[in-house]
């Protein structure tokens, strides 16, 4: 299994919002775990108020830097120096870079030189140059401004957060549905449940009324089609078009072996497409799952001892 990129977060907070952290979050944590986070700026300015709740609730560490000269940002310094030494730690398999400013340039060039997957993300004003040195490079996205009319607000429930925080949540299961999708076009469950629990540690179903994410899956019928393949759950996110191309070429080879061994040996138990397609026992059962629901192959039995037969009204399989 490959191993999980091990990511340092560098915000300049200096040219970043604080409203926008959910947002850079979710999108660092699709290429590895966040090991590092740490924010830079000159804290005592007025601009960097609202970043002090946001700093605590997602474990990102303040770091803090004087403006020895007026009108003389030193942050990016700063945090170019402190790269410097993350990269020659040998630590970190990648960076995320977070800021509009193009200065961080030569640093995306020289981290990438140094073997690191670096990630760029930053506002539409960020410059070509910035934007090409860095592998993956996301544009934030503008969150719009609502005025409320001044009134006296009522005692808001706990409960009420939580719709908010299932959004979240419903976004990264489509993302997971889209990075992971097999041929079959499903994603596993347990690949869902990674990617969440890397961007909230503190994910918890029960919060949500469900027993577990297999539950809060199929409690939105409307949102997902689920299914399990022997002891394996997938899910699909139903407002993505399901897969209908032909299987990718591993694929049909891997439906060929299984065809020319029943007709040598006329029928076969799971252990043995098993050992034949020398494949994890996941894979191989979505790939019998799918010539079954194709109607090519027919079974009898129940699970522990379920054999598979070729279907005689099925001449060939394409």
């Amino acid at each position: 299994m490959e191993q999980e990129r091990k990511l340092a977060l560098l915000i300049d907070a200096e040219n970043t919002s604080a409203a926008k952290i959910e947002q850079i979050l979710r999108e660092v944590s699709q290429y590895g775990s966040i090991i590092l986070r740490r924010a830079y700026g000159n804290w005592r300015k007025e601009g960097l108020k609202s970043w002090e709740n946001t700093l605590m609730q997602h474990a990102i560490k303040p770091i803090q830097q004087f403006d020895y000269v007026s009108g003389k940002s030193t942050t990016d310094f700063a945090l170019v120096i402190d790269a410097m030494h993350l990269l020659y730690s040998g630590l970190y398999d990648g960076f995320a870079i977070v800021s509009s400013d193009s200065d961080f340039t030569p640093l995306a060039i020289h981290l990438r030189e140094g073997g690191k997957f670096v990630i760029g993300i930053g506002g539409e004003s960020t410059v070509e140059a910035f934007r090409k040195s860095c592998n993956i490079f996301t544009v934030l996205k503008e969150t719009p401004i609502r005025v409320q009319p001044a009134k006296v607000q009522p005692a808001v429930p706990v409960q009420k957060k939580q719709p908010c925080d299932l959004e979240k949540i419903h976004d990264l299961l489509e993302k997971v549905f889209q990075k992971n999708k097999t041929d079959n076009g499903y994603a596993y469950v347990s690949a869902a449940g990674s990617a969440i629990k890397k961007y909230d540690s503190t994910f918890k179903p029960k919060n949500y009324g469900y027993s577990n994410l297999n539950g809060l899956i199929a409690g939105f019928p409307k949102k997902y089609a689920i299914q399990r393949n022997g002891s394996v759950d997938m899910y699909r996110c139903l407002n993505q078009p399901q897969q209908t191309s032909k299987p990718g070429k591993n694929t049909m080879r891997h439906q060929k072996q299984i065809l020319e061994y029943l007709d040598e040996h006329g029928s076969a138990k799971r252990k043995e497409f098993d050992e034949l397609l020398q494949l994890q026992a996941s894979r191989t059962g979505v790939i019998l799952h799918d010539l079954v629901a194709e109607g090519v192959l027919v079974t009898d039995g129940g699970r522990q001892n379920r054999v598979y037969k070729r279907n005689p009204s099925v001449a060939d399989h394409a």
